[in-house]
């Protein structure tokens, strides 16, 4: 039997059968964007240099690939991370300016009272909690010669000390750690507040996203300047902290024995070097690891904000890889 497509009407009159007419066909308005009632020009103004700045983007990247294949560079086959992935190891100088550059202006800003006194305070509860681990030391050396001599009387007194120690010493270790992380926090506070003005001063987050200067910046800004302040303000003190701690304990391991003092001391300068040479690797390793976890949630926040053109217009497979 002979279906047809669409429904045919048969007038009473004679004359041949005519087709009913066809509805108007609806026409997407320029600009629209699915998943959004708005248009395109209604949410983003468009500007003709936007359009420029696009074609030069486009005519760069075509001519970067013709390059890159002269050149003998292929992404993507397996020889090696790709050029953008790539970190130039630097020098110790370049990285002391570049740590300068950066740390310094918040101990020259306004919040430059509090953050100076706060960081004495930090470095003098370091140099109490360094007096009292050599106290400890004293105080341990009697405790297990009263232990070993099985003398009650000065094991009750030793151990009435050391007791006593503890309660007295202990808070200061606890006010150190409190006072580094405040300190840590209000820093990165006053970065993250500094940097987001730069960041929108000037369109900068235009001119960075158009001539793709820097990686995922926004998450750069959360979490770099979160690791920034904490892993140099703990750098720093640790640097300090151990140098005390060698000027302090010299004189209990040498008066102990000289030999074993120099074995400890040639002991710690190979292990520091040769942490050295095989973590110089890890630093651009660590670099890649956190610019590919930068694009993966870049990735998943892009699937949420269009999560309805995705699901109704079938991009889960493309999404997905």
């Amino acid at each position: 039997m002979l279906q047809l497509p669409v429904p045919v009407c048969f007038p009473l009159s004679t004359s041949s059968p005519q087709l009913p007419p066809r509805p108007p066909r609806r026409l997407v308005p320029p600009g629209v964007c699915f998943g959004s009632p708005l248009p395109l020009h209604g949410r983003f103004p468009w500007h003709p240099a936007v359009a420029s700045s696009m074609r030069r983007r486009g005519r760069r990247r075509a001519t970067a690939r013709p390059a890159a294949a002269a050149a003998g560079e292929a992404p993507g086959d397996g020889s090696g991370p790709d050029t953008e992935d790539k970190r130039v190891d630097t020098d110790l100088k370049t990285l002391a300016r570049r740590f300068w550059k950066v740390a310094a202006p918040y101990w020259w800003s306004e919040d430059k009272v509090q953050a100076r006194l706060r960081l004495a305070a930090v470095f003098t509860l370091t140099l109490a909690t360094t007096g009292i681990s050599v106290g400890f030391n004293f105080l341990g050396r009697d405790f297990y010669n009263a232990l070993a001599d099985k003398d009650q009387e000065q094991f009750t007194k030793q151990l009435l000390y050391y007791l006593g120690g503890f309660a007295v010493g202990i808070p200061f270790f606890v006010l150190r750690d409190y006072a580094r992380e405040t300190l840590s926090l209000r820093w990165r506070s006053w970065m993250t507040s500094y940097y987001m003005k730069r960041y929108f001063k000037n369109r900068t987050f235009y001119k960075i996203q158009s001539q793709s200067i820097i990686d995922n910046p926004d998450q750069r800004i959360n979490d770099d300047l979160s690791a920034f302040t904490g892993t140099a303000l703990a750098f720093s003190l640790t640097l300090f902290n151990a140098a005390v701690d060698l000027i302090s304990f010299s004189n209990i391991l040498y008066g102990i024995y000289p030999p074993l003092f120099i074995v400890l001391i040639v002991y710690s300068l190979g292990g520091t070097g040769i942490s050295i040479f095989l973590g110089k690797n890890l630093v651009n390793l660590n670099f890649m690891q956190e610019k590919k976890e930068a694009d993966f949630r870049y990735g998943l926040v892009r699937v949420r904000e269009n999560a309805e053109s995705i699901a109704f217009y079938g991009g889960i497979a493309d999404s997905i890889s």
